[in-house]
């Protein structure tokens, strides 16, 4: 009740900040997401603030500020004060008592500078130094306590204490907005356009701009009629496939979609399986066991939703028992419509780590979101993202979906002599996420291990270290990783001794 109970927001608000604009300001570049407003940033509740201690970003991005995963403390530091919950108590002039930031430690207590200009200063110089002092957050343990004793040099009290008495928040609600739809009838003109068809269609002069309209409607009314035709195709086709599964995620899905077209070709069973990796690729699966790798033409080698069309619809020729597919989608509309049209038994998401920020970001919650988009109304979908799962279950319990994760512990308990089967590097976590699709339709683990490692086809770029070969008196080896090309695994190779 309001003004006399609990109002509870989860997330963030965003809003305006300056650091933002200064930010952006120093940092332009081409690649980053269009038509995304970045200048707005997290505005934290100075009043009751309660930071999460895994839904963290694993690798930076080129947003600062954001909370990032310490694999070292297993959290995203909670117990230091994220510069933005300090942006706050110095914006939030109506707060009369210290700002509180709940931890699951205990209760860190930020009580700002009581001068006015002391509150702008700070305030700027928080804006302006945002970057050094976010690296200083996530250093190591004495650059955190440089950055402690920074921001209590600017005027701040920093208590740390046990769980106390908290106190009332109120969060306003925002009005919604109307859409307002326009309605525009031009039957009549365009008939009296067909008489001058044949005189525009032969002319070697320059055409009227009634015939130019003519042309323009036309060709709209052909793009339209194509458009549903292709539309009611792909529902007709998606009619006759018994089983459809998805797969979508930031990395491992090509991977993931190859073991599980290995698994299910291994049950007697028509497969088609459509999936990206190096190359644009069709697995065609008979009955008997037998794999096809059939590869997939794409015009100036640009990917469209429409090519999934023409894949069903071969599918649906070849009588498949079981179509799997890879979301080859990035922006939300795109994946909206490619999960409208499969309408999946199940789907899986292998992770969602920061990628793609062009498109999907700019920051790893960001990427998060997007990917959720891939969860469908009331649909079954399997993961084995770990830090950003909160995010991906709280999407799914909106669409009243079942959203099961894959425990951190499943890759670990995949040990090396069973690694070994397989004829490359497959990472563990794809395989346990096949395992735990696969519990679902009654198999265990040992039938997806011996039969995902002796049926699987691999991509041309799958992360494979060939045997050494002596030449003279060294000997030298080849290491196939065209697709090892994750952001975080390269970075924990490249720093390791």
């Amino acid at each position: 009740m309001k003004n006399k109970g609990w109002q509870i927001q989860r997330g963030y608000r965003r809003g305006f900040r300056f650091w933002r604009v200064w930010h952006e300001f120093k940092n332009p570049s081409t690649g980053k997401r269009q038509s995304f407003n970045h200048v707005q940033a997290r505005k934290p509740s100075a009043f009751m603030h309660v930071p999460s201690c895994t839904v963290a970003e694993i690798s930076q991005t080129e947003v600062p500020g954001e909370p990032r995963f310490d694999a070292k403390q297993f959290s995203a530091r909670p117990h230091l004060p994220m510069l933005d919950f300090l942006l706050s108590t110095l914006s939030q002039d109506n707060l009369k008592t210290p700002a509180k930031s709940f931890t699951p430690d205990g209760i860190l207590i930020v009580t700002p500078p009581c001068n006015v200009l002391q509150r702008m200063f700070a305030y700027s110089w928080i804006s302006f130094n945002f970057e050094k002092l976010d690296d200083l957050r996530n250093g190591s343990d004495h650059e955190q306590q440089d950055f402690l004793e920074l921001i209590k040099a600017r005027g701040f009290t920093l208590d740390f204490q046990q769980y106390g008495s908290v106190l009332n928040a109120e969060f306003p609600v925002e009005p919604s907005i109307a859409n307002l739809y326009q309605k525009l009838s031009l039957t009549p003109f365009l008939f009296n356009m067909w008489s001058s068809f044949k005189e525009y269609a032969y002319s070697l002069y320059q055409n009227s701009i009634g015939q130019l309209i003519f042309f323009v409607m036309a060709f709209s009314a052909y793009f339209w009629a194509r458009h549903i035709k292709i539309s009611r195709q792909i529902k007709s086709d998606r009619a006759k496939i018994p089983v459809s599964i998805g797969g979508w995620g930031t990395r491992g899905k090509s991977g993931t979609e190859r073991l599980k077209a290995a698994l299910f070709s291994s049950l007697t069973l028509k497969v088609i399986s459509k999936t990206t990796g190096c190359e644009a690729t069709l697995i065609y699966a008979r009955a008997s066991g037998e794999q096809f790798e059939i590869p997939l033409f794409r015009p100036f080698d640009k990917a469209s939703i429409w090519e999934q069309s023409d894949v069903l619809h071969f599918a649906t020729k070849v009588k498949a028992d079981v179509f799997l597919w890879e979301c080859m989608g990035l922006t939300p509309r795109y994946v909206k419509i490619l999960r409208n049209w499969m309408d999946d038994n199940f789907s899986t998401i292998t992770n969602a780590y920061p990628d793609h920020e062009d498109t999907l970001g700019p920051t790893g919650i960001d990427v998060a979101n997007e990917t959720s988009h891939f969860i469908g109304e009331n649909s079954l979908v399997f993961t084995s993202e770990q830090n950003m799962n909160p995010i991906l279950e709280l999407n799914a319990k909106q669409k009243n979906a079942n959203l099961i994760q894959v425990h951190w512990a499943d890759g670990l308990q995949i040990t090396d002599d069973i690694r070994s089967l397989y004829p490359y590097q497959e990472h563990p976590s794809n395989i346990a996420l096949v395992c735990k699709m696969a519990e679902h339709i009654g198999l265990n683990k040992d039938y997806v291990f011996k039969e995902t490692s002796a049926r699987i086809v691999p991509d041309i770029g799958v992360l494979k270290h060939f045997t050494e070969a002596p030449i003279g008196k060294i000997s030298q080896s080849f290491v196939n990783s065209m697709s090892a090309n994750e952001r975080l695994a390269t970075l924990e190779k490249l720093a390791a001794p």
